[in-house]
């Protein structure tokens, strides 16, 4: 989830499945305002074969992005 407080950005994730998780309830808040009657992509654990993918733009650019975040923040440089 990201937003922005007070002109900062944040944001936060939740490991799945997990107690946090288990405990959100801002998901139900939003749900019962979606009127775009999308079914939503189910949490579930995802291969690492699914987490890296490469996008190749048209101009034949690859685009690869990697993120880790600790409790400080994005890691790496």
């Amino acid at each position: 989830m990201s937003a922005c407080r007070n002109g900062v950005f944040v944001f936060n994730a939740w490991r799945y499945p997990s107690q946090r998780f288990a405990a959100l309830r801002f998901p139900g808040v939003l749900l019962r305002h979606d009127q775009t009657q999308i079914a939503l992509n189910p949490p579930r654990k995802v291969p690492a074969s699914e987490r890296s993918r490469r996008i190749t733009p048209g101009d034949g650019i690859s685009l690869h992005f990697d993120l880790q975040v600790d409790p400080d923040g994005f890691v790496g440089r």
